[in-house]
C-alpha cells in the first residue's frame, strides 16, 4: 500500500513538473513573443516620433516666417501654415488619437484664427507627444512584468527539476537500501531453511529413537506377558522347582514374580512417558516447521514484493533517463544547429578570405616572375640530372673494359669448375650415406622384428599374468568364503555349546535344588511336624519324568557336542589346509610378477635400442636428404653464374649503345641549356625593369595614397569649416532679425526710423512679443531656442544642452527628467 502510495505521489509530482514546464515554456514563448512586438511597436512609436519631430520643426519654421513676415495678408499665413497643419493632423491620426477633423484652408480667413489654430495644434502635439511617451513606458512597464513572470516561471521550473531530481536520487537510495534489505532477506531464508533442515534430521532421528523404544517395549511387554502366562513370572524351566517349594510359609515365588511384573510395567510406562516426549518433540517440530514455511512464505512474497518495487523504480529510472536524454537531445540538437550555424559562417568567412588571398595573389606581374623563375629552377634540374646519368654512364663504362670482362669471365670459369669438384665430392658422399643408410635400413628391419616379437612376448605375458592374477584372487575370494563359512561354523557351535553349559548349569541347580528339598523333607520327619504332603506316587512319576528327561537332554547334548567337536576339528583342518593352498598362489603369483617384471625390463631395454637405431636411420635419411639439397644449390648456383655473366655481357653491348646516344642527348641538352640560359638572361633583364616599374609605381601609389588622404583631411576641415561660417551666419542672421525686430518694437508708431511693422497694431505686437518669448531660451533669454529634449518635450539653447552635458547635471531644468546627448536632437531652421 506504502508502494503504491509512494508511485502515486511520484506520478503526480512528475506530473506537476512537467505542467509547470509546460507552462513555463508557454510563458516563455508568450514573452518572447510580446518582446518581439514590444520591439516591433517601439520602432514603429520611434518613426512616427520622428515625423511628429519632422512636422513639429516645420510648424516652428512656419511660425518663424510668419514672425518675420509681420504684415502679411491672411493668404500668404494660410498658404505657409497649411503643409504643417496637414502634416501635424496626419501624425495624430497614425497615433490613433481623437482629434477633430482637418480644417480646409479656406476656413481660415484671418490672421486670429491662423494664430488660434497653430495654438491649439501646438498644445495638440504636446499632449501626443507626452502620450505616446506614456504608451512607450507603460508597455515597457508590461513587458518587465510580463519578462519577470516568465523569469518567475523558469526559476520555478528550474527548482522543480531539481527537486525531480533530488526525488531520482532518494528513489535510487530508497531502492539501494531495499535492495540490501532484500539480501538481508535472502540471507535469513537461507538460514531458516538451513534450521529447516536441521529440525526435519532431528524429527527423523527422534523417530527413529522412538520406534525402537517402542519396539524395545513391545518385546519387554511380550515377555512380561509370557512369563505372568507361565505361572507367576518363573522361567519354564523352573516351574518344578516353584511347583516343589509352593507350600514354603513366606511366598517367594509369587514375591519375585509380582516384582517383575511391577518392574516391567514401570518400565513399560517409562518406555510410554517416552514415547510421548517423543511425539510431543515430533508435534513441536512439526509446529516449528510450519511456522518456518510461513515465514519462508511471506519472506518470499517480501522479495517478490520489493522486485515489484525495485522494477518499478528501475521503469521510472528509465524514463526519467529517458526524458533527460531527451532533453540533452534536444540540447545537442541546438548546440549541433549553433556549431553548424557558426561552420557556415566560418566556412564564409574562410571563403570570404579566400577570396581576399586569390584578388590579392592576381597580381600578373608577379606570377610571371614565379613562372620564370621556376622555369629556371626546372631547366637547372635537368641538366644536374643529366650530367649526374652521364657521370655515372662513364664510371660504368669505364669500370667494366674488356679486359676486365675478360677477367671475370675466367674467374666465373674457376669457379664453376671449384663447384663441379664440389659436386662430384657431394656424389660421392651421398652413395656412402645411401649404403650407410641401406645397411641402418636392413638393421632397423631386423630390429622391428625383434621388437614384434617382444611385443607379442610382453602381450602373452601380461595375458598370463592377468589369469594367474585373476586365478589367485578367485582363489583368495573361495578361500575367504570358506573360512568365513568355517568361522560361522565355529561360533555356532560354540553358540550351542555355551547353551548345553546353560542347560548343564540349570540341570545342577535343579539337583541341587531337589537335594536341598529332601534334606528339609527328612530334617521335617525328624523333627515330627505334621504336614500335609502330596501323595508319593504322583511326586516320584514326576521326579522320573524330569531326571528321564534331563538325562536324555544331557544325552543328546553330548552327542552335539561331539559332533560339534569333530566338525570343528574338520573345518580347522580344512581351513589349514585352504590357507596353505592360498600361500602357495600368493608365492606363485609373486613369482609371476618377478619375472614380468624382468621380461618388462628386458622389452625396455630392447625399446632403447630400436629407438637409437631408429634415431640413426632418420639422422642418415637428413644427411642424403642435405647432399642432395647441397647438389641442387650447386647445380643452381652455375645455372645463375652462366646468367649472370650472360647479362653483364649484354649490359656492357647496352651500356655501349646507352653511353653513345646520352652523348648525343647531352650535346642537344646543352645546346637548350644555352638557348635557355640566353632566354633566362633576357627575361632577369626584362624581370629587373618590371620590378623597377613596380618599385616606382609602388612609390607613386603610396604618394598618391598620402596626397589623397592628406586631401580628405582637407576637405573634412573645410567642411568642419563651412558648417561653422554657416553656424555663425546663421547665427548673425538670427541676431540680425532680433535686433531688426527689437528696433521695429521700440520704433514709434508711424515714424519713419522703423521699416516693416509699422501696419501692426497693439494686439499684433503683444501676440509676437509672446511668439517671442515662446521661442527664447528660459535659462538663457538671450539664446534662441535650438534642440529638444526627446524624453520630456522641452526645448532649449544649445549652449544650455552642452554645459548640462559637460557638467553631468544631466537633467531637464523645467521638469528635471534625466537625460543622455543620445535624447537630444537638434532643431534646423531652414
Amino acid at each position: 500500500m506504502a508502494s503504491v502510495q509512494h508511485e502515486s505521489t511520484d506520478a503526480f509530482r512528475l506530473r506537476k513538473a512537467r505542467a509547470e514546464h509546460s507552462v513555463y515554456r508557454a510563458n516563455l514563448s508568450e514573452a518572447q513573443k510580446s518582446l518581439s512586438e514590444s520591439l516591433d511597436v517601439r520602432e514603429q512609436l520611434a518613426e512616427k516620433n520622428r515625423s511628429l519631430m519632422l512636422a513639429y520643426n516645420a510648424l516652428i519654421e512656419d511660425v518663424r516666417h510668419i514672425a518675420a513676415t509681420a504684415g502679411v495678408d491672411d493668404a500668404t499665413i494660410n498658404a505657409a501654415n497649411a503643409p504643417a497643419q496637414d502634416a501635424l493632423y496626419a501624425a495624430l491620426v497614425a497615433r490613433g488619437k481623437d482629434v477633430p477633423p482637418a480644417p480646409s484652408k479656406a476656413a481660415m480667413p484671418d490672421g486670429d484664427n491662423a494664430r488660434t489654430t497653430l495654438k491649439a495644434l501646438m498644445e495638440a502635439v504636446r499632449r501626443g507627444a507626452g502620450a505616446a511617451d506614456a504608451t512607450t513606458r507603460a508597455h515597457a512597464d508590461a513587458l518587465r512584468v510580463k519578462l519577470a513572470a516568465a523569469e518567475t516561471s523558469a526559476a520555478e521550473a528550474r527548482g522543480a527539476l531539481e527537486d525531480f531530481e533530488e526525488r531520482a536520487l532518494a528513489a535510487s537510495a530508497d531502492f539501494e537500501k531495499e535492495r540490501q534489505a532484500h539480501n538481508v532477506t535472502m540471507r535469513t531464508v537461507a538460514r531458516l531453511k538451513a534450521e529447516v533442515e536441521e529440525k526435519e534430521a532431528a524429527v527423523a532421528s527422534a523417530n527413529t529413537k522412538a520406534e525402537a523404544a517402542i519396539k524395545e517395549a513391545t518385546e519387554a511387554a511380550a515377555a512380561a506377558a509370557a512369563n505372568q502366562a507361565n505361572g507367576g513370572g518363573v522361567p519354564p524351566k523352573k516351574a518344578a522347582a516353584a511347583a516343589l517349594s509352593s507350600d514354603a510359609p513366606d511366598g517367594n515365588g509369587s514375591a519375585a514374580a509380582a516384582k517383575e511384573k511391577i518392574e516391567a510395567e514401570a518400565h513399560i510406562e517409562d518406555l510410554k512417558a517416552l514415547v510421548a516426549q517423543h511425539e510431543s518433540n515430533v508435534h513441536n517440530l512439526e509446529t516449528d516447521n510450519a511456522r518456518l514455511q510461513s515465514e519462508l512464505e511471506n519472506a518470499k512474497n517480501g522479495t517478490a514484493d520489493v522486485r515489484g518495487e525495485v522494477s518499478r523504480l528501475q521503469r521510472k529510472i528509465s524514463e526519467q533517463a529517458g526524458e533527460i536524454a531527451a532533453a540533452q537531445k534536444a540540447r545537442a540538437d541546438a548546440l549541433a544547429k549553433v556549431q553548424a550555424a557558426e561552420a557556415r559562417e566560418a566556412t564564409l568567412a574562410a571563403r570570404n578570405d579566400s577570396l581576399a588571398a586569390a584578388a590579392k595573389a592576381s597580381d600578373a606581374r608577379v606570377s610571371d616572375y614565379e613562372k620564370i623563375k621556376s622555369r629556371k629552377s626546372e631547366l637547372e634540374r635537368a641538366v644536374a640530372s643529366l650530367e649526374g646519368e652521364m657521370e655515372a654512364m662513364r664510371r660504368k663504362v669505364g669500370r667494366h673494359t674488356a679486359a676486365e670482362l675478360k677477367t671475370l669471365v675466367e674467374m666465373h670459369e674457376k669457379e664453376r669448375s671449384g663447384l663441379r669438384a664440389r659436386c662430384d665430392r657431394a656424389e660421392a658422399s651421398r652413395a656412402e650415406a645411401e649404403a650407410a643408410l641401406a645397411t641402418r635400413a636392413a638393421e632397423a628391419k631386423r630390429h622391428a622384428g625383434m621388437a614384434a616379437e617382444l611385443d607379442a612376448l610382453r602381450a602373452a605375458m601380461l595375458r598370463g599374468a592377468g589369469d594367474a592374477g585373476r586365478e589367485a584372487e578367485r582363489a583368495a575370494a573361495a578361500a575367504a568364503a570358506d573360512s568365513a563359512a568355517m568361522r560361522a561354523m565355529l561360533a555356532a557351535i560354540v553358540a550351542e555349546e555355551g547353551a548345553a553349559a546353560g542347560e548343564a548349569a540349570e540341570m545342577a541347580a535343579l539337583r541341587a535344588e531337589v537335594t536341598t528339598l529332601r534334606e528339609h523333607r527328612v530334617a521335617a520327619a525328624n523333627e515330627g511336624e505334621p504336614r500335609q504332603q502330596p501323595s508319593s506316587s504322583d511326586e516320584a512319576v514326576q521326579l522320573r519324568e524330569s531326571v528321564a528327561e534331563l538325562t536324555r537332554r544331557c544325552g543328546e547334548l553330548a552327542s552335539e557336542a561331539a559332533d560339534a567337536k569333530s566338525e570343528a576339528a574338520e573345518a580347522k583342518a580344512n581351513l589349514t589346509g585352504l590357507e596353505s593352498e592360498l600361500m602357495s598362489i600368493a608365492t606363485a603369483y609373486e613369482e609371476a610378477q618377478a619375472q614380468a617384471t624382468g621380461l618388462l625390463g628386458r622389452l625396455s631395454d630392447r625399446d632403447d635400442e630400436h629407438r637409437k637405431i631408429v634415431e640413426e636411420s632418420t639422422a642418415c635419411k637428413r644427411m642424403a636428404e642435405n647432399a642432395q639439397y647441397a647438389k641442387q644449390e650447386h647445380d643452381r648456383t652455375v645455372r645463375n653464374w652462366v646468367n649472370e655473366r650472360t647479362q653483364l655481357q649484354t649490359r656492357a653491348e647496352e651500356l655501349e649503345k646507352k653511353f653513345g646516344e646520352s652523348e648525343k642527348a647531352a650535346k642537344a641538352r646543352a645546346e637548350e641549356y644555352a638557348k635557355l640560359q640566353a632566354k633566362l638572361d633576357e627575361t632577369r633583364a626584362l624581370l629587373d625593369e618590371a620590378l623597377k616599374a613596380k618599385s616606382a609605381a609602388e612609390l607613386s601609389l603610396k604618394d598618391g595614397d598620402s596626397k589623397v588622404a592628406q586631401t580628405s583631411k582637407d576637405v573634412d576641415q573645410l567642411r568642419m569649416e563651412v558648417a561653422e561660417e554657416r553656424s555663425k551666419r546663421k547665427r548673425a542672421e538670427e541676431h540680425r532679425d532680433l535686433a531688426a525686430k527689437k528696433a521695429a518694437r521700440v520704433a514709434p508708431p508711424g515714424g519713419g526710423g522703423g521699416s516693416g511693422g509699422g501696419g501692426m497694431n497693439s494686439q499684433e505686437r503683444a501676440h509676437y512679443k509672446e511668439l517671442g518669448q515662446m521661442m527664447s531660451d528660459s535659462v538663457d533669454r538671450r539664446e534662441m531656442k535650438e534642440q529638444v529634449i526627446m524624453r520630456c518635450g522641452h526645448m532649449f539653447s544649445q549652449k544650455t544642452i552642452d554645459e548640462r552635458l559637460k557638467s553631468r547635471n544631466r537633467k531637464c531644468p523645467n521638469c528635471n527628467c534625466v537625460f543622455a546627448a543620445s535624447d537630444v536632437l537638434t532643431i534646423h531652421w531652414v
